[in-house]
């Protein structure tokens, strides 16, 4: 039997970086959310670390996306999924997704994996 868990990518924190760069005040329930399901034996690849990273990442820009002037994300977005992305990896709490994500969020390559 697969054991599935979820991790509210803590996207829903890291969507307050955009609302309060609005100048919008928001509470908990006003936050975007966005639910990865992920199963703890798929950590055990690189394989599937990377595979969960990117989904992490997916989601971070979903629910951080924000109206754009021109063609490149703002400032306040790409903290946003920053933010996202490490609560996400935090919220997990395994060593191997934390590594991969130090690797990429110090290369400023915390997008897109492959």
């Amino acid at each position: 039997m697969l054991n599935f868990k979820s991790v509210l990518a803590a996207v829903a924190a890291a969507g307050i970086g955009i609302a309060a760069s609005a100048g919008a005040q928001t509470t908990g329930a006003d936050v975007p959310k966005l639910v990865v399901h992920y199963s703890p034996a798929s950590l055990s690849t690189e394989s599937g670390v990377r595979q969960l990273y990117g989904r992490l990442v997916t989601a971070a820009e979903k629910v951080c996306e924000a109206p754009r002037v021109g063609r490149f994300e703002s400032n306040a977005e790409l903290a946003c999924r920053r933010h996202a992305v490490a609560e996400a990896v935090a919220q997990i709490n395994n060593s191997r997704l934390a590594d991969l994500s130090a690797r990429y969020t110090k290369s400023a390559r915390y997008t897109k994996i492959g």
